[in-house]
């Protein structure tokens, strides 16, 4: 790729007048746009920014690529700017920002994008380019000095010696820091005289991959990574030293002469008649930091049961409807009940599975275990917690508890997502220090390790944390579910709509959501006043994913591809009432989903009970609407009617504010307009 070919004079600025990266990122894009490069400047500012919440663009040494593909690009080009004031650019050395290379590409499907940072970092990488950049006096002589070193530039082969060192670079969006660690090893290979081939593990999939041959003759093998990478087990019983990206860019050097000095760790060799193989996806302690990765991992593998399992069982209360069944919705008609235990089942299964993909996230297959039993316990089954009975195979946990009643409430020691997120977490810590601390033991014992020792050990530390785990929390949720309670005896309806509304929003399923949940639940058989919290509780759950839909719809520039896509199932989980919908959105931009979120449920809450409406039924969205009754008439029919048709109306109004502020934080002028007045003051 002739990369001076992308260079353009009449968008080069080498005076940048910016005190902040917002500032330079917004003066570049519309340089771009006066000379036509972009034909919408706030537009393509809003998906370089996309780019940017991803993770930083600031290579190091001074240098920034910030980047994207837009359809508001109409050609290929790279916008460059030099500035004489230090840009913070929270780079991965730390320095201030000096030059940056903005990289605008058309919107073409495809990778061109990160092919044109790979070979622009490899230009950069050179000392001697950068120094000249620095000097630089006039437009022009930017291309040039691309022009003359792409002459010079040779075809990439390295000095062979005796052996050959190997890599694996990978980064989590599979984009910028892939490729700029492959291209820093590369650099540093070649100033060392050392052959060397890198693997890279991007968003279009592996690349340059290392073969059997490869591996059989390496002298020494890296791996960069800040994600779990596909294949580690093709170095059974080599030495392989792990690091992260950043190490890679900053001190690639340092890193090729560590593991031709011999630094690394073994890995572990499979038995060919054992399938305990354990894949090292935690390559060090260093893996653990990528926290976000991880949760995510497991959210994706409980989405398909809380889909599933809230369909089927909103079918089930459905199929019960004109059925008078007080708090048994869903287990009336033999045929609902059958609908009704196949979507609990799957629900039953939801915080379990979050826990333990989170646990094999971190540590592989051996992590499932510890995952799902954290999960489990999080979920407080009655074999483990049940308040008032204390015999046989139930309560056997909350007996060593005392019983704490406020009322009629009994104190349950339920986790929920909270506790799951954390114990999945911490089950894949303690089996990564159990393989750690028995990584020495003899070939013939690793059988029983894998099968025994971990499993047993790893069941009964996890098993200590969460029981100490739940009793907090379960404080919390007594605490929530009292206060509540309380107030709705006051007749403070609008008030605990509000409020419980709000809980349904704020952690999308963890502890606070459920408390608010169970609140609802176990208010049903108290009829219709009971019945009203329920219908504030569902609706406060339905309006947080119908927001991140139509928020994507409504703002399509502020989102990626893949995220407007996802977008567009948020609309069914919504109307089926799956809050957790929403949760990977709230977990990039929390500062901005969350408070959006919740201020449309509170709203919605606040109509829902302010237009004096029912529901019996504790799951369902959409599927139990002809449940809903408005006690505003006596007439049967006209309460089903108008209770659908306010209910409705309340969603949308929540939804709709709720968009519309989303949209408002997403904004960057918006924020950077804050940002200034707080300044002034």
């Amino acid at each position: 790729m002739k990369i001076d070919s992308l260079f353009n004079v009449q968008v080069m600025d080498l005076n940048l007048k910016a005190k902040t990266k917002k500032q330079a990122i917004s003066k570049l894009c519309h340089l771009a746009y006066k000379q036509k490069v972009v034909s919408n400047a706030e537009k393509f500012e809003n998906d370089i920014w996309i780019r940017e919440e991803l993770g930083t663009t600031g290579i190091g040494d001074g240098i920034a690529i910030p980047h994207n593909h837009s359809k508001y690009v109409k050609k290929a080009t790279i916008i460059f700017a030099k500035t004489s004031s230090k840009l913070d650019w929270e780079s991965l050395d730390n320095k201030p920002v000096k030059l940056i290379f903005m990289i605008a590409m058309p919107l073409l499907g495809d990778d061109t994008h990160l092919k044109t940072l790979a070979t622009l970092a490899s230009y950069l990488i050179d000392p001697k380019i950068v120094k000249e950049l620095l000097k630089v006096k006039n437009p022009e002589a930017v291309v040039k000095i691309f022009s003359k070193q792409q002459e010079s530039k040779d075809d990439g082969s390295l000095v062979d010696d005796s052996g050959k060192v190997l890599a694996i670079t990978a980064c989590p969006t599979g984009i910028a820091h892939t490729y700029m660690a492959q291209e820093k090893l590369e650099y540093f290979a070649k100033q060392l005289n050392v052959s060397i081939k890198v693997e890279t593990q991007g968003r279009s999939g592996q690349e340059n991959v290392l073969t059997k041959e490869d591996i059989s003759n390496a002298k020494a093998i890296i791996i960069a990574a800040d994600k779990n990478i596909e294949g580690v087990e093709r170095f059974a019983g080599k030495k392989v030293l792990y690091a992260g990206t950043k190490d890679a860019i900053t001190a690639g050097d340092k890193l090729i002469q560590k593991a031709l000095s011999g630094e690394g760790e073994i890995v572990k060799e499979q038995s060919k008649n054992d399938d305990s193989f354990l894949t090292d996806t935690a390559q060090s302690w260093k893996s653990f930091r990528s926290v976000y990765k991880h949760i995510m991992a497991g959210v994706s593998r409980m989405l398909p049961f809380i889909v599933a399992g809230g369909i089927i069982l909103g079918i089930g209360f459905l199929l019960d409807s004109g059925v008078d069944g007080n708090n048994n919705f869903g287990t009336v008609r033999l045929q609902s009940g059958w609908f009704s235990a196949l979507g609990k089942l799957s629900l039953s299964m939801i915080v379990p599975v979050l826990g333990g993909f989170i646990a094999y996230s971190l540590v592989g297959w051996q992590g499932l275990l510890p995952g799902f039993i954290a999960g489990l316990i999080a979920d407080a089954p009655g074999l483990l917690y049940t308040a008032d009975i204390n015999e046989g195979w139930s309560n056997l946990w909350g007996r060593l508890i005392p019983e704490i009643k406020i009322g009629d409430i009994t104190l349950q020691f339920n986790s929920g997502f909270i506790g799951a997120i954390i114990g999945g977490y911490l089950a894949g810590v303690i089996v990564f220090a159990l393989t750690q601390w028995t990584r020495k033991v003899p070939a013939t014992f690793r059988g029983v390790k894998d099968i025994v020792f971990v499993p047993l050990l790893s069941v009964l530390f996890i098993g200590l944390i969460m029981f100490a785990l739940n009793i907090p929390l379960g404080f919390l949720n007594l605490g929530l579910k009292t206060g509540i309670k309380k107030m709705y005896d006051y007749n403070l309806h609008i008030l605990v709509g509000i409020i419980v509304a709000a809980m349904m929003a704020v952690d999308m399923g963890g502890p606070i959501n459920k408390a608010a949940y169970v609140l609802g639940t176990s208010l049903i058989a108290d009829g219709e006043s009971g019945q009203k919290v329920m219908a504030s509780v569902m609706a406060g759950g339905m309006v947080p994913p119908l927001i991140i839909a139509l928020t994507t719809l409504i703002f399509k520039s502020q989102y990626t591809i893949e995220e407007r896509n996802a977008g567009i199932s948020n609309w069914f989980m919504g109307l089926s009432f799956i809050t957790e919908g929403a949760i990977p959105f709230a977990a990039t931009r929390p500062k901005k989903v969350i408070p959006s979120i919740v201020i449309g449920s509170a709203i919605t809450g606040a109509l829902v009970m302010l237009f004096n409406i029912s529901l019996p039924a504790p799951h369902g969205g959409i599927f139990v609407f002809p449940l809903l009754r408005n006690h505003w008439v006596t007439d049967s029919g006209m309460q089903i009617g108008l209770g659908i048709i306010l209910y409705v109306t309340a969603l949308v109004v929540g939804m709709v504010v709720g968009a519309l502020l989303l949209g408002l934080l997403n904004s960057k002028y918006f924020m950077e307009k804050i940002s200034n007045k707080k300044v002034k003051k």
